[in-house]
């Protein structure tokens, strides 16, 4: 199964998902220094994660028509030329507009690059062998989360945030050269035909708008004019985009594959996955830095260690998933990862770190069990076209919950440390007026503890709504796949059963 070909061609697609993963978990701990250098505010900044993630989550859309019209190995070509060049810009901006062109330059080669690892090993190994191939590509990709918030620390720490986009190119041209030397050239599926660009722009104002509404609920609050009037917008654009893609004859989103229940559901337990996939990965290390007093490089060595055992486990979930029905070992893997949210979500101010490891650790667990069989699940009764959509599906539903775990998630963790604030410090004004210290000197070195104590206190009580919200979330995903699952399990026992039961005379 694994002749020289294909572990070339498994480490050619994992090398390229780790460089493009590396381009978007490394950039949120330069913010102090580009905002420094460039003379930006926070909410500047933060559209170099904003836009990286929008402009991604449309070019994934656009992989399976890039692929029927020029073969994957072409895609994956210019999908890392891309790469570069966002990578180069980036490197040289001197503003904001320059910052942000390269950042979009990076976030459509990692759009391009994402899906194409499923559509490659799809077509290189049979139904019966995908789920190993998927585990041992997961094991180099999944070191990317891992080992970003590391790389970038010390990348600050020994040159400056231009090196993370220094350090973009000579991976990209690698995974370049890896692919000119060891994928070889594949013709299209299909001939060309005229792209769903009127289906791309409509999506595009979906996106932006609904990206733009959860910029606008940290700006001007949910009762706004101008988040009511994005959302609405939002809305309508996304009614319009349904319709026209039911119509189309070449549409940008086949909907014909959430005619499958089986499809429907894991996509939608891929985006939850998602969400808290990502949310854990801005939530936890800010948790650390902010409340537990770690320094940068310290969270992201606590964090290395969960990062570690997701990609480690991945060959192992690979394996399983091609050994036993994907149904149980999703369920488990759902399970292990609700019970580690759990424990994440009673962590509190006098937990020992290594209680969030571990229980971090566990959650990795749980993901590294369940993603291979859930792709597996998803991609085994797709061929030709509808592969190539559902691969692209995939990804749009994962990084669709990555953005929104980012950027809702830490709004309501933002959120609910002002709101736990104002009522902590409530009830200490009522506990300092009942004790005469109601005029204490905001100088003084018990103002200055009790301060300390109410920031403690309310970032961890937002820490735990976060867990327990995703918490949540992960137990519906628990009933929907309960219920999807439940006339497979009946037929298979009806037919136990009369296996088992004596012929008639």
């Amino acid at each position: 199964m694994f002749n020289r070909q294909t572990v070339a061609c498994i480490f050619t697609v994992g090398l390229g998902s780790f460089s493009t993963l590396l381009s978007s978990t490394t950039i949120e701990v330069a913010f102090v220094q580009v905002m420094g250098e460039l003379a930006m505010d926070l909410s500047e900044a933060h559209w170099t994660v904003s836009l990286y993630m929008v402009v991604m989550t449309i070019a994934m859309l656009l992989t399976a028509d890039l692929v029927n019209r020029i073969g994957c190995r072409y895609t994956y070509i210019v999908s890392f030329i891309i790469m570069i060049s966002g990578s180069l810009i980036g490197a040289l901006a001197d503003g904001l507009f320059s910052l942000l062109c390269g950042r979009a330059l990076q976030g459509f080669a990692a759009g391009l690059q994402a899906p194409l690892a499923t559509i490659i090993l799809g077509r290189i190994f049979a139904r019966e062998k995908m789920g190993i191939a998927m585990g041992f590509f997961g094991a180099i990709m999944l070191l990317a989360p891992a080992l970003g918030p590391v790389i970038g620390g010390y990348l600050i720490d020994f040159m400056s945030w231009r090196g993370l986009f220094a350090f973009q190119i000579p991976m990209a041209a690698l995974s370049l050269l890896c692919a000119l030397i060891f994928l070889n050239p594949d013709k299209p599926l299909q001939a060309a035909y005229g792209y769903d660009w009127a289906g791309l722009c409509i999506l595009t104002g979906v996106l932006s708008g609904f990206f733009i509404s959860l910029q606008l609920v940290e700006e001007v609050g949910v009762y706004a004019t101008e988040f009511a009037l994005s959302c609405g917008v939002s809305a309508l654009l996304a009614l319009m985009f349904y319709f026209y893609e039911k119509k189309t004859a070449q549409p940008l989103v086949n909907f014909a594959l959430f005619r499958d229940t089986v499809f429907s559901v894991n996509i939608v337990v891929i985006c939850v996955l998602g969400i808290f996939l990502f949310s854990s990965i801005l939530i936890v290390p800010l948790y650390l830095l902010e409340i537990r007093g770690l320094s940068a490089r310290q969270a992201g060595e606590a964090l290395l260690i969960p990062g570690l055992i997701m990609a480690f486990m991945a060959p192992f979930s690979g394996w399983l998933s091609d050994r036993f029905p994907p149904r149980e070992i999703i369920l488990c893997g759902l399970l292990i990862n609700a019970y580690a949210i759990w424990l994440t979500a009673k962590q509190d101010v006098s937990s020992a770190i290594i209680a969030i490891v571990v229980a971090t650790s566990l959650s990795r667990i749980g993901m590294s069990v369940m993603l291979p069989s859930l792709y597996v699940s998803s991609l085994r009764h797709l061929e030709g076209p509808m592969l190539a959509y559902g691969s692209s599906m995939i990804n749009f539903a994962r990084q669709i919950g990555g953005a929104l775990g980012v950027m809702l998630f830490s709004l309501l963790y933002e959120r609910g440390k002002h709101i736990a604030s104002d009522q902590l410090w409530q009830s200490a004004g009522n506990a300092m007026a009942s004790t005469g210290y109601l005029n204490l000197d905001a100088t003084s070195r018990e103002y200055s503890r009790i301060e300390q104590g109410i920031q403690a206190l309310s970032g961890t009580a937002a820490f735990q709504s976060v867990f327990y919200l995703n918490l949540l979330m992960n137990i519906i995903c628990l009933g929907l796949l309960l219920l999807t699952y439940l006339p497979a399990w009946r037929a298979t026992l009806r037919k136990s059963q009369n296996s088992d039961s004596p012929s008639s005379p």
